[in-house]
């Protein structure tokens, strides 16, 4: 049986650990993002490494919503399920304009916060 963490071994689909380290992944960027609080315009950039496929990127990601769409918040706060979500995921496999996306960013940190 194959053991990665990319589960990018084909026909197999479901390598063991890649679901714990999308899970890992996940919780160590909430308890980033949890003391990120303090400074509602901070933007947070957590790297994921894998290899080709970008799977434990986008399964950790799906697991961090997961989460956060789990939690509830009090109105009071600054903090919610807004300035907590992802609002970008990069794959090194795929090109980016990174001035388009710091002009998109930058909107959205002017709309959520």
């Amino acid at each position: 049986m194959p053991k990665t963490i990319d589960n990018d071994v084909y026909p197999i689909k479901q390598t063991f650990g890649a679901d714990t380290a999308a899970e890992e992944g996940a919780a160590f960027f909430a308890n980033v993002v949890s003391e990120s609080t303090a400074n509602p315009r901070m933007l947070i950039i957590h790297e994921c490494m894998g290899r080709d496929s970008g799977y434990l990127t986008a399964a950790s990601a799906k697991k961090y919503r997961d989460i956060v769409r789990s939690q509830k918040f009090p109105t009071a706060l600054a903090s919610n399920a807004s300035t907590r979500d992802i609002h970008a995921i990069w794959i090194p496999e795929l090109p980016v304009d990174i001035e388009k996306e710091g002009v998109r960013l930058k909107k959205i940190m002017d709309e959520v916060c």
